[in-house]
């Protein structure tokens, strides 16, 4: 898989790396497996590090099947803050798509260039 999930249960946080080029599929089941885990907690803060190149094959279908996924798990999300850090320019406009599509629903979502920008939000 392309996507590493860790949860630091001491930090109260996850961090999710990315590698390679993704597939719908694979971010589909990070999340999934994610929000599914008996050891995620709604309070946690998630961090993703996103590759560069990572998203390259993400199309409209995909970020709407993504979209549709965290609202269905947007109840597993209370208190905790989630911060997606892609350096790179195509990484972040499709990111900042999904956070401006999900900003109703999960206000606690926010797209950064940088981690240290990242780690302050998330109050790390």
């Amino acid at each position: 898989m392309s996507i590493k999930t860790t949860i630091d249960l001491d930090r109260n946080l996850v961090t999710q790396e990315t590698s390679d080029e993704l597939t719908t599929e694979e971010i589909l089941s990070a999340f999934e497996q994610l929000y599914l885990n008996p050891e995620f907690q709604p309070s946690m803060s998630i961090l993703t590090l996103v590759t560069p190149g990572s998203t390259a094959s993400i199309n409209s279908e995909a970020i709407n099947q993504l979209v549709n996924l965290m609202r269905k798990y947007a109840d597993k999300r209370g208190g905790g803050r989630s911060a997606v850090v892609a350096a790179d320019a195509s990484d972040y406009g499709l990111s900042h798509v999904v956070e401006f599509l999900l900003k109703d629903e999960l206000r606690d979502v926010k797209v950064f260039n940088n981690i240290d920008d990242a780690m302050t939000w998330l109050n790390l």
